[in-house]
């Protein structure tokens, strides 16, 4: 029960960042869980999570012309011998589409692969309720800027440009 259930909590997490679900994704992590990520900064609690994905990100919105999947795949848990902790690594498989791909702006998701790892999660029973204790993504392993030029379409990074986007 603890496997499936810090999976099912792990696979809401990214099906909530497809679709903008600020509210639902936050509420996924225990009373003193904590999130890293290298857009939108370090939060602690579900409040804080929820006010640093809106202040990065906007609200949810309607339709959205550009999507980004958060697959989180190869699960790989190790539940504590309580039953009431986990460890848990996955991978990050990110398929990115857009409705008009030309017309969007390069540094947003024109399309292609991006793919990362969550490789230090953790999730905990709390009342009952499996949830997110500590979340840092680690991107970006493989990247392809967009499906018609694939793989081969990235450009080397100009010397002594940061690395990643920074985008809030």
């Amino acid at each position: 029960m603890a496997y499936d259930g810090v999976e099912n909590v792990s696979g809401a997490y990214g099906f909530f960042l497809d679709d903008f679900r600020w509210a639902d994704m936050a509420a996924l992590f225990a009373a003193k869980g904590h999130k890293q990520s290298a857009f939108a900064g370090y939060a602690i609690g579900p409040e804080a999570i929820l006010g640093t994905a809106i202040a990065c990100y906007g609200t949810t919105r309607a339709f959205r012309p550009v999507l980004s999947f958060h697959w989180r795949t190869q699960p790989v848990i190790h539940v504590s011998h309580d039953g009431r902790s986990a460890n848990l690594r996955t991978r990050l498989f990110q398929p990115r589409t857009a409705i008009h791909p030309d017309d969007t702006p390069r540094d947003f998701y024109m399309g292609g692969l991006h793919t990362g790892m969550y490789p230090n999660d953790q999730a905990v029973l709390e009342d009952g309720t499996w949830r997110l204790w500590s979340l840092a993504v680690d991107e970006h392993y493989v990247a392809m800027q967009n499906w018609r030029e694939g793989w081969a379409g990235v450009s080397p990074r100009p010397e002594g440009m940061r690395r990643g986007r920074v985008r809030c």
